[in-house]
């Protein structure tokens, strides 16, 4: 079985499952409804889907009762343009409360289940802000003015050089872009606050929330001059 590889990465690149790693890959998907929301870090949603129906299972848009698994992305938060929790996981949610049997996992654990743990480590792999830069396609400037701010950690340090973990900074992009288009913080709240009934780290993103509510009245200068750290 050979897979597209469209995440970060290479993107586009071919990529031959191991023997191994196809069993388990089948084992784990054959005769599962799946579904994704908010946007996957390892691979498209058109790939993902294309892996499911590959293993044996279905891939779905639209959940129903008859959804076993939903994954949510993790490249940034699965929060709609609104601010709100996306819609199919606040329908997975109420679907689960009527009694559906809906499993709802983070995408790196729906990678580990799949053995596919290359891909998982790329997701939560530490990357130089120049690596970042690429890979979010924001500046370089704006990732070292958000270290300065401590929306980011470095995981480590060599030498002068930091390294942040690309979820971090990829949640950080997604909160500031939503305040950028005018979402209030208080419905990027509440929605964090929902998805931390299924994930973990939200704690982290409400930090970085917090700080970003108050860059406006924050002013850094740099070479260019005065400049706000959301912008």
């Amino acid at each position: 079985m050979e897979i597209p590889r469209d995440g970060i990465g290479e993107a586009g690149k071919i990529v031959n499952l191991s023997a191994a790693t196809e069993v388990v890959v089948q084992r784990v998907l054959s005769g599962q409804v799946v579904s994704f929301t908010g946007t996957l870090a390892s691979m498209t949603h058109k790939a993902a889907l294309e892996l499911v129906e590959r293993a044996g299972g279905r891939g779905v848009q639209a959940l129903s009762q008859g959804t076993t698994l939903l994954v949510i992305g993790e490249e940034g938060w699965a929060l709609e343009d609104d601010g709100r929790a996306s819609v199919k996981l606040r329908q997975a949610l109420q679907l689960v409360a009527e009694g559906a049997g809906i499993r709802i996992v983070a995408e790196s654990d729906w990678l580990q289940m799949l053995g596919l743990d290359e891909r998982r480590d790329e997701i939560r792999r530490a990357h130089t802000p120049a690596m970042l830069s690429r890979m979010l396609n924001v500046p370089v400037r704006l990732i070292r003015r958000w270290a300065r701010l401590g929306l980011l950690r470095p995981v480590r340090t060599v030498g002068r050089l930091p390294w942040f973990d690309y979820r971090e900074a990829a949640g950080a992009r997604r909160l500031a872009g939503l305040l950028g288009e005018g979402v209030s913080a208080e419905v990027i709240e509440r929605s964090l606050c929902e998805l931390s009934r299924v994930l973990a780290g939200t704690d982290r993103s409400l930090a970085q929330l917090n700080l970003l509510v108050h860059d406006d009245q924050i002013l850094l200068r740099d070479e260019r001059g005065v400049l706000n750290p959301r912008t």
